[in-house]
């Protein structure tokens, strides 16, 4: 069971939510004000991170029974949400994303150096030094030439097929963390962190299920495209196509044609 802390509780670690009854804040669409009712919010947080905010307008001695229904609800999509945001030991999605973003441009602001050998003032310096900290020693090597120059556009891709590789396996992993949606749909009402001091409309918001679901549909589609190497694996480590068939429930036929394809 998730439990729930007063905002005042910094300290605290491991998963759990800040949350409490009073005002909630909000602009209606087109109208310049700030409205305010009573309702609660909470942030799901984990060791100091939110992973996904709620709330709800309603009286004080509702607020408590409905905050916990909110948890419960979001519960079973712990792991997968570890996935997808980031936690103690993962980068998450969205911080593999920005590195593919600050790579690319990288590349592109140091397509110059490469090309005609132009120094590195201050501001190309620093989308150097970025590039550089990104990348692994076997990357760094690679796009190394022989003459010992650092070709900066080699490094930015190949920085950015590692992470679009991590950001797959990362997906794939978030879709075997996720419970079956049909038993437990994630309620349609927690979105995306907020800033602490969001004043946008509610239309603004950034809803938790469809960001969740576009990532498991892109394990769910990186996992399809594994088929037929699974299947050549399997072979070669001396599974029979009888074991497959039983295994995967694919026909016999798509076995046969993954296997000639890969």
């Amino acid at each position: 069971m998730i439990e729930i802390v007063d905002s005042s509780d910094t300290g605290r670690t491991g998963v759990h939510a800040i949350g409490g009854w009073g005002w909630v804040y909000y602009r209606e669409r087109y109208d310049t004000g700030v409205w305010k009712e009573r309702g609660y919010t909470l942030r799901l947080m984990e060791d100091g991170r939110q992973i996904a905010y709620t709330e709800a307008l309603c009286k004080q001695n509702e607020w408590e029974e409905s905050a916990r229904r909110d948890l419960d609800g979001i519960e079973p999509w712990l792991r997968t949400l570890r996935v997808l945001r980031g936690g103690p030991r993962a980068a998450g999605v969205e911080r593999l994303r920005d590195g593919i973003d600050t790579a690319r441009r990288a590349g592109e602001e140091l397509v110059d150096v490469d090309a005609w050998g132009t120094s590195l003032d201050t501001w190309l310096g620093e989308f150097a030094d970025a590039l550089r900290s990104s990348a692994t020693s076997e990357e760094m090597s690679a796009a190394t030439t022989r003459s010992g120059q650092l070709h900066y556009g080699t490094l930015a891709r190949l920085v950015i097929e590692r992470l679009e590789s991590d950001i797959r396996r990362s997906q794939l992993v978030a879709l075997a963390a996720a419970p079956d949606p049909a038993t437990h749909p994630i309620p349609a009402r927690w979105e995306l962190p907020r800033p602490e001091f969001f004043s946008g409309h509610a239309e603004d918001a950034k809803w938790l299920a469809p960001y969740v679901m576009r990532h498991l549909l892109e394990g769910w589609r990186a996992a399809q495209e594994m088929k037929g190497h699974l299947l050549v694996a399997a072979q070669a480590a001396g599974v029979t196509k009888t074991e497959m068939h039983t295994t995967t429930g694919l026909a016999r036929t798509t076995i046969d044609r993954l296997l000639t394809q890969s």
